[in-house]
């Protein structure tokens, strides 16, 4: 489950949140328009939060971004420096 300090993270004016539940959160960058999901995978052994990115809400599939991501917070810093890229190649 996602503690009380990670959905603080995903109420971020950044974001509008397309989904969330116990394991799972889908955002959407609002600079972006890009959509991510971070996954808190439980069934792997160890343990893992993955990142999982597609560039368009109507894309069908997620592609991975990131096996292994230290933290809720690392992933939300992922998504923001891949946002500036993004926007600095515009």
């Amino acid at each position: 489950m996602f503690t009380g300090p990670e959905l603080s993270l995903f109420h971020d004016p950044y974001f509008s949140i397309i989904r969330l539940n116990d394991e799972l959160c889908q955002l959407r960058s609002r600079n972006t328009g890009h959509c991510w999901m971070i996954w808190k995978n439980y069934n792997a052994d160890p343990f893992r939060i993955e990142l999982y990115h597609k560039h368009h809400l109507q894309d069908k599939y997620y592609h991975q971004q990131r096996r292994q991501v230290c933290s809720v917070r690392n992933a939300i810093r992922i998504i923001k420096e891949h946002d500036r890229y993004v926007l600095s190649c515009r």
